[in-house]
């Protein structure tokens, strides 16, 4: 009763992926649920916690005192141990048993279930996942290309760890392709050739990450070429990552080139502002700081080419407040993050362009921030609205706050300045002059 009423509470991509092969058993103190391996546990814990419970609910069950989701020991040896339990009021699990050895790999770090999927690398996650389930059937072999700092080495780990998860008999090798030089090079100096290829061909599955360091390296790219033979020749798996499409691999063998051209080539692109978004509240939950969403959507807003300068955007600021004891306000990260982020180097406050419109239209950052109606003011008021957006980037509802307005008066500043500066020439000069005696005093 239970297993159909959760079908109804999941996808069919869902339930065939994790939940098919699930021995679920209900009971007025608990839902345990038996899970086939430590990795499918683990996306049912994360992903999948709330839709169990509901279904637990539409099954006709009480309120159950908590959801378990453990790893089948038949399947997965006797040294498995549960892998988390929860409370239903609670919104994160507590695991209640010792986890399991961590792998001894870097992987362990990097898994798919926090990797944060968003349209720039939604492809490539789900042919990553189909082939740690699949090892050997499909996508083979996968190469995985994008520009530095987007995710392909946690991705191309996580394929590693959830493959031994999924498949723990299994042999799996990650190497960077400087390792793979440099093993090659000793290996040839030591006349031991022989251990080199047992160490890369003796595996289920082979990732190589940043590939493009093999470009020109000749003798190494030839015992690449029969190490993917190897490979492919007896049915393994080979995963790569790059910086760049092999079409791009100019130094490359066009034999070599075709090969790993033969499989899924899928490219990871910069991060949408919303997930830009979603990393950083990721990233902010390991720490005990949090910096407030206005904060973050101007790290999002002005980071905008890879995770990696995300997370270090992220860390300058939380080592500013730890150091000076001083709250972060989005005033105070712009200008802490103005060297990194390539803005002027002193990114001008609400403040200043308040004085520098007032300049402009002959009048004073007092009558700006008053209300009163006289023509000349309000002008100055609007543009210097729509400026602090432009140049700032900060929320409508923080212009609000320095300008002593509301959200809707700044929004409807903003649209009126734009529509001026579309329609009379003169005026967007103007804009433009002021704008650039700004940024550069």
């Amino acid at each position: 009763m239970f297993r159909r009423v959760l079908t109804a509470h999941t996808s069919p991509d869902d339930w065939s992926r994790w939940f098919k092969d699930i021995q679920v058993s209900l009971t007025s103190s608990e839902v345990l649920l038996e899970a086939p391996s430590r990795f499918v546990a683990n996306q049912v814990v994360s992903r999948f916690l709330s839709q169990v419970e509901s279904a637990a609910r539409t099954a006709g069950a009480e309120v159950p005192a908590r959801i378990r989701v453990i790893v089948n020991s038949n399947r997965e040896g006797p040294s498995r141990t549960p892998a988390a339990t929860r409370p239903p009021s609670v919104g994160k699990p507590q695991q209640q048993d010792p986890p399991s050895p961590p792998l001894r790999h870097p992987a362990n770090h990097h898994r798919f279930d926090n990797f944060e999927v968003g349209s720039s690398n939604l492809f490539a996650y789900a042919a990553a996942t189909s082939v740690a389930d699949s090892p050997g059937a499909r996508y083979n072999p996968l190469f995985i290309y994008g520009a530095s700092g987007l995710g392909k080495t946690h991705l191309l780990l996580a394929i590693a760890h959830g493959t031994r998860q999924t498949h723990p008999a299994m042999a799996v090798r990650y190497c960077t392709s400087e390792k793979f030089v440099q093993e090659f090079i000793l290996c040839v100096g030591k006349r031991q050739m022989e251990r080199f290829r047992r160490r890369f061909r003796d595996v289920d599955m082979l990732i190589l990450d940043d590939f493009q360091f093999l470009e020109g390296k000749e003798q190494t790219l030839e015992e690449f070429y029969w190490t993917f033979d190897s490979l492919q020749q007896a049915g393994k798996h080979i995963v790569l990552g790059c910086d760049r499409p092999p079409r791009d691999l100019n130094a490359v063998a066009d034999r070599t080139r075709s090969r790993i051209s033969a499989g899924l080539i899928t490219e990871i692109i910069p991060p949408g502002v919303e997930t830009r978004m979603a990393i950083l509240r990721r990233l902010e939950e390991r720490s005990p700081m949090s910096l407030g969403p206005d904060v973050l959507r101007i790290i999002a807003d002005h980071f905008t080419n890879n995770i990696r300068d995300l997370a270090s955007a992220l860390r300058q600021l939380h080592a500013f407040a730890n150091l000076t004891k001083l709250p972060v306000t989005p005033e105070a990260a712009l200008q802490h993050l103005a060297p990194m982020s390539g803005l002027p180097s002193l990114t001008p406050t609400p403040e200043t362009i308040i004085a520098a419109c007032a300049k402009a239209f002959d009048t004073t950052s007092e009558e700006i921030l008053h209300r009163n109606r006289r023509p000349k003011p309000s002008v100055a008021r609007q543009v210097a609205m729509y400026l602090v957006r432009e140049i700032t980037g900060l929320p409508f509802a923080r212009i609000g706050t320095a300008f002593q307005r509301g959200h809707s008066t700044v929004l409807s500043a903003h649209r009126r300045v734009v529509s001026l500066i579309s329609g009379d020439p003169q005026f967007a000069e103007r804009v433009n002059a002021i704008y650039n005696a700004i940024n550069n005093p």
